[in-house]
């Protein structure tokens, strides 16, 4: 966690951006101070305003004014702060607010002339100076405001080269791995014919010998193996979720998405609900293949929100007080699954088992 106006056992941000500025008047350390101050992480707004007022004007063309604009777009401020930092961010040229200013395209500023075509701009220019997420997150804001499926695609695209590009640099990087195949997940399930699972296969195989304790090395081969057997085989699905959930340390939203596709395979093997995928489904199933388990997870699921309410999962934007509702009256009217109703919650938990080669999506 960052430090909330001072550092334990060294000083005040203040001092330290002072002395790090008498050695090297860079830019780079009031941006090290303006991150250690977020207000998210318990700075105030007048530690904030405290460090452009002293250390500003010690930096080469910068100035208190500039500081203010960093401050209010890094702090996501709003209100008269932001109205007066964006008529200032109006008045200036520095290409280093250039994120700022596509924040106020797609927000304050989307009525301009030429807004679309510049914050387009400013996301290409900014390709490989951000994070993967961040730049993900961009393109969202920049289709929300301004709808073009044309430039989602050449954004996507841009980036997958860029990681293409970097990968021999870094082969084992598994950020640049999983996110070259979760957008080979994303074309598949566009166009099937446009990739080959084979290979897809095989690069998951290289994501696993380098990160099979991550979240997301189970959620691609999940993804994989729907898309080479089909999405209904909840105990061939199990063996990636469960690592999935494991992993990410009970993660709400993974544990709620685990619990919706349990509840849409038992509405599906009764009946209930039709299957537009069209895949078979074995109606003896649902006792040991889904119903227990999910009964399973609706528990674990219950006491993670019980004690998180505020957890993503757990809101009711995402269904998960509604799904849980639903899957508590078919376990109510079913009355099976003893030991998934009565167990200690600890006897629940998730064991992750040994992977096995003959588990790989293929075989």
């Amino acid at each position: 966690m960052r430090p909330s106006g001072r550092v334990a056992d060294v000083g005040d941000v203040r001092a330290l951006v002072n002395q790090a500025l008498a050695i090297a008047p860079d830019r780079r350390f009031l941006e090290l101070g303006l991150a250690s101050l977020q207000m998210r992480w318990g700075g105030s707004f007048e530690d904030n305003l405290a460090l452009c007022a002293e250390m500003a004007d010690k930096v080469a063309d910068y100035d208190a004014e500039l500081c203010l604009i960093e401050m209010v777009f890094d702090n996501e401020l709003e209100g008269p702060i932001r109205e007066a930092a964006l008529t200032a961010l109006d008045g200036r040229d520095e290409a280093f607010l250039d994120y700022a200013r596509l924040n106020a395209y797609v927000n304050e500023w989307q009525g301009r002339d030429g807004a679309a075509q510049e914050a387009r701009r400013i996301h290409r220019e900014s390709l490989g100076t951000g994070t993967m997420r961040a730049c993900k997150d961009t393109l969202w804001r920049i289709d929300a405001a301004f709808p073009t499926p044309e430039y989602e695609t050449e954004a996507r695209e841009a980036l997958q080269a860029y990681l293409r590009e970097r990968l021999p640099d870094n082969p084992q990087n598994t950020n640049i791995l999983s996110a070259l195949l979760g957008d080979a997940i994303r074309r598949q399930n566009e166009d099937p014919a446009r990739v080959d699972l084979r290979e897809l296969e095989a690069g998951w195989r290289e994501l696993l010998d380098l990160g099979a304790y991550l979240p997301v090395t189970w959620a691609i081969g999940q993804e994989i193996d729907a898309a080479l057997h089909g999405e209904i085989r909840p105990v061939q699905r199990s063996r990636f979720s469960d690592n999935r959930i494991y992993y990410s340390d009970y993660d709400s939203i993974r544990l709620v998405r685990h619990l919706g596709l349990l509840y849409r395979d038992d509405r599906i093997a009764t009946g209930d609900i039709r299957n537009r995928m069209g895949e078979e489904i074995d109606r003896e199933a649902p006792r040991e293949a889904v119903r227990c388990p999910m009964m399973r997870a609706a528990r674990l699921f219950e006491t993670l929100c019980t004690y998180g309410p505020d957890e993503w999962g757990c809101q009711v934007a995402n269904d998960g007080p509604k799904l849980l509702a639903e899957v508590g009256a078919i376990m109510d009217e079913a009355g099976d699954c003893a030991w998934e109703r009565e167990a200690p919650l600890e006897e629940l938990l998730f064991s992750p088992p040994r992977w096995r080669p003959s588990w790989l999506p293929s075989e």
